[in-house]
């Protein structure tokens, strides 16, 4: 099964080019544009790793941060 990797950050070409790279490289990957998509994103893609931009909308990369963690113990986030 491949691994899961949900990049987020408001950057679009940011996540565009991280998100073919990975895509390329053999990874589901799914996006996310802001700090409530992010949320939702964790909780329903469940990603296996999370690439996470700390300056987002709506909420912050910190409080992504912290609330992931609770949400899914096993995920890493870089």
């Amino acid at each position: 099964m491949k691994k899961r990797i949900l990049v987020a950050d408001d950057d679009r070409a940011v996540v565009k080019v991280l998100r073919d790279r990975l895509i390329h490289w053999g990874y589901e990957v799914d996006t996310a544009f802001d700090g409530e998509e992010t949320m939702h994103k964790v909780g329903s893609f469940r990603p296996d790793l999370l690439l996470l931009d700390i300056k987002m909308p709506r909420m912050s990369g910190m409080r992504v941060l912290e609330e992931s963690r609770r949400q899914q113990r096993g995920v890493s986030i870089l």
